[in-house]
Order: C-alpha cells, then structure tokens, then sequence
C-alpha cells in the first residue's frame, strides 16, 4: 500500500478539493451566485441566455479543480 505514493497524493487532493467545494455550498455562496446570476438574467432572448448560461457553466466549471468538486458544490442548489 505505501508504494503507491502517487495514488495516495492524488486522493489526498481530491478529496481535499471535494471538502472545499461542500464547504462553499455549506456558506451560502453557491445560492448566493445563483441568486446573482438568476437576477441578472431576467429580459434575456431564450438564444441570448443560452448563451449566457453555457459561458456560467464554462467557467464556473473551471473554478474547481474536477468535475465531482463542481458537482458537490453545486449539487444542492439543484435539488439533488
């Protein structure tokens, strides 16, 4: 077990960047930055919010450092 130095490490970060990710669910700034977002998206053509909604996602995606911390950090926010 303790010759997979690499193996460890890595689950020592993803589950550190997971705790992270929950952590901001926990304090309120994933609902916060809906609210913000959901806000400004009122009058929007449905094309333009599209749009809109796929470069949030963009780039709130590339805020975490995978695809599962993104997910437990916005998990909440939709009801999962």
């Amino acid at each position: 077990i303790t010759a997979n130095k690499a193996a460890w490490n890595t689950l020592a970060w993803f589950a550190t960047l997971v705790a992270l990710a929950d952590g901001l669910n926990k304090v309120g700034f994933v609902k916060w930055f809906a609210d913000t977002v959901a806000a400004h998206m009122a009058g929007f053509s449905p094309f333009t919010a599209m749009v809109v909604l796929v470069l949030v996602f963009y780039f709130t995606h590339y805020l975490f450092a995978s695809i599962t911390a993104h997910v437990t950090a916005l998990r909440e926010r939709e009801g999962w």
